[in-house]
């Protein structure tokens, strides 16, 4: 939802409890309440503590990925994009909607997510595959079946017919000027 009518329904969050007429509208805060969408508290495969802006930058992932949009996350250098993406990784871990999700970045930058996942969130490592190199999948039915996958931009393009065959539920851009 986008404009205003995301703007009345936040307003009336809080009241819909008392709303009798509305029933998929109580759905719905029932669905945000069960699925912790405003919480800013960190999923339980999340071994880090997350700044005050980087709790929000994870809240505000949560609520785009809820309401089905994307986003840009532009802070500054050295403010902890990684980890608040590895937070959001974590709770849609944790909320079992993390299949298939890709990860495109820099190759400089595949030892460093790996080994931050690794430190703060080691559950996200279990069914990681990193497409790149020659030995790499061929077939979109074996790649799609790993929560997450690296690759890097190079890779991206070389194999977008295998990539773009599957259903990404996240698609994750590091150093996204390299599109």
């Amino acid at each position: 939802l986008g404009g205003q009518k995301s703007r009345y329904i936040l307003e009336i969050f809080e009241n819909i409890s008392g709303v009798d007429y509305n029933k998929p509208l109580q759905d719905w805060r029932n669905k945000v309440l069960d699925e912790k969408i405003f919480d800013s508290k960190s999923p339980k495969y999340f071994q880090a503590i997350l700044k005050d802006f980087q709790r929000e930058g994870f809240k505000w992932m949560k609520t785009l990925h809820f309401f089905g949009n994307g986003g840009l996350l532009a802070d500054d250098m050295g403010l902890g994009k990684t980890i608040q993406v590895i937070a959001f990784l974590s709770y849609l871990k944790e909320q079992n909607k993390l299949t298939p999700t890709i990860i495109i970045l820099p190759k400089s930058l595949v030892d460093n997510w790996i080994n931050e996942m690794t430190r703060f969130a080691p559950i996200l490592t279990n069914n990681l595959y990193v497409h790149m190199g020659s030995r790499r999948y061929k077939d979109h039915r074996i790649i799609s079946k790993y929560d997450l996958v690296l690759t890097t931009y190079h890779t991206l393009t070389r194999d977008q017919t295998i990539l773009g065959i599957i259903d990404w539920e996240i698609v994750i851009c590091d150093e996204a000027q390299a599109i």
